[in-house]
């Protein structure tokens, strides 16, 4: 009988209904967007390098390292996601720039010196004039062209296709790695005047992501790179 008894105690205490704890919905899972990590450069016969990203809580590139972590760039955002300071760590230096009213780029500051240099923008035709180089954006804000090179692009998705940015202030200041990959979709030609500098073959991923990128130089002095890149 006691265990009986003891059953009946032991089952009230670990029961109830559901008025007392009432069902409750699974919050739904939140998705992280894909963003890349981590670029390798591979050249051959030359040392690989090796760019590492982070970002912050809206997907906006929020640093960029490199010579094994020795140098790094910092990116800071104005509120309409724009970057207003790129920070260099190996020496220190600072670039500010400056925005109207209608978020366009005007200026920019090297280190607090004072002087601000212009930046140019033609709504019309949708290109920007920094110092002695124009870039021609397209509509999604890929670079089209800069002075002489010429940029054509495929319907898939770049390296950059969830980062919110980057935007022509970063590629114009790094460009040996955003111009040549950074984009929201995958790069497929790039000319010099009329010349084919590359010709350029991506492997992607099951979801659509380009893991590898090669480039192979078709003109003197273009030599041939591999971009390997990881998520």
């Amino acid at each position: 009988m006691k265990k009986i008894v003891l059953s009946v105690v032991l089952l009230s205490l670990f029961s109830c209904s559901d008025e007392d704890y009432p069902l409750v919905a699974p919050e739904p899972e939140v998705l992280k967007p894909t963003l890349v990590s981590k670029i390798t450069v591979l050249r051959e016969g030359e040392p690989e390098d090796v760019f590492y990203f982070t970002y912050d809580t809206k997907h906006r590139m929020q640093e960029v390292s490199y010579d094994e972590g020795q140098t790094s760039v910092q990116y800071t955002y104005n509120d309409a996601d724009l970057v207003s300071r790129m920070v260099f760590n190996d020496d220190g230096n600072t670039l500010d720039f400056y925005y109207n009213a209608q978020n366009i780029p005007t200026a920019y500051e090297n280190s607090g010196d004072g002087i601000l240099l212009p930046v140019t923008y033609d709504a019309a035709a949708n290109f920007y004039t920094f110092g002695p180089s124009t870039y021609i954006l397209n509509a999604i804000g890929d670079i089209q062209s800069t002075t002489r090179v010429h940029y054509g692009y495929t319907d898939k998705k770049g390296i950059f296709a969830n980062v919110v940015g980057p935007n022509i202030i970063m590629m114009q200041q790094l460009t040996g790695l955003f111009v040549s990959v950074g984009s929201k979709v995958a790069m497929e030609t790039v000319y010099n005047d009329n010349a084919q500098m590359f010709e350029i073959v991506t492997t992607y991923n099951d979801s659509g992501y380009p893991v590898k990128i090669e480039y192979t130089g078709l003109l003197p002095l273009h030599t041939d790179r591999t971009y390997i890149l990881e998520y």
